[in-house]
């Protein structure tokens, strides 16, 4: 894009911010010619399956064409009334809202990095190719499942170990490294 460009729905929740420089092809590479921002009516949103962490919230939209790609990202944003916001953000216990998109071929709803900003009453999202967007709030009672991405299976308890336990190999490799370090320079200096 040569320039700074906000594209509003006709509704006016969702807006796409691309910022100046962001280079914007469509599904076969060819720079994009239009876009479109529409709102989806809830019914015509795909259902989430199972029982999750997240519900959706009542709010989605359809950017297009689908299949355009963005470099770097852009913003998706959706912004509310004051009523609006109570509705959503009380909902989410204050924190819980996320924006996912939706993964055709894995027929899957998949997080996209979402920034909350109640100060503004507006959810952004940092969107890299176009498809359905929807937000979505925490379900209360602490998350009976988690959201996964789509071609990871559901683990248990105690599959999932510690938090902390990727870290476990890689101290493991700088303590080899120290010590290597160490004795490659004692081995010079008698």
């Amino acid at each position: 894009m040569e320039r700074f460009v906000r594209i509003a729905s006709p509704d006016g929740t969702a807006n796409l911010i691309v910022a100046e420089g962001v280079r914007a092809v469509d599904a076969a590479g060819n720079p994009l010619a239009a876009v479109t921002l529409e709102p989806l009516s809830p019914v015509d949103v795909p259902p989430v399956p199972g029982v999750g962490a997240y519900a959706f919230a009542g709010y989605a939209c359809i950017a297009g064409p689908e299949g355009a790609a963005f470099s770097p990202p852009v913003i998706l944003s959706f912004n509310f009334t004051e009523e609006q916001w109570d509705a959503v953000y009380n909902d989410s216990g204050q924190n819980g809202l996320l924006v996912q998109w939706y993964n055709r071929s894995a027929d899957a709803w998949e997080e996209v990095p979402t920034t909350v900003h109640p100060e503004t009453r507006s959810v952004e999202a940092v969107v890299l190719h176009f498809s359905q967007y929807a937000l979505f709030v925490e379900v209360p009672g602490g998350g009976a499942a988690q959201v996964v991405a789509a071609d990871a299976p559901p683990q248990s308890e105690t599959e999932q170990g510690s938090p902390y336990a990727h870290l476990i190999p890689v101290l493991l490799a700088l303590i080899v490294v120290g010590v290597g370090v160490f004795l490659y320079f004692h081995k010079e200096n008698p």
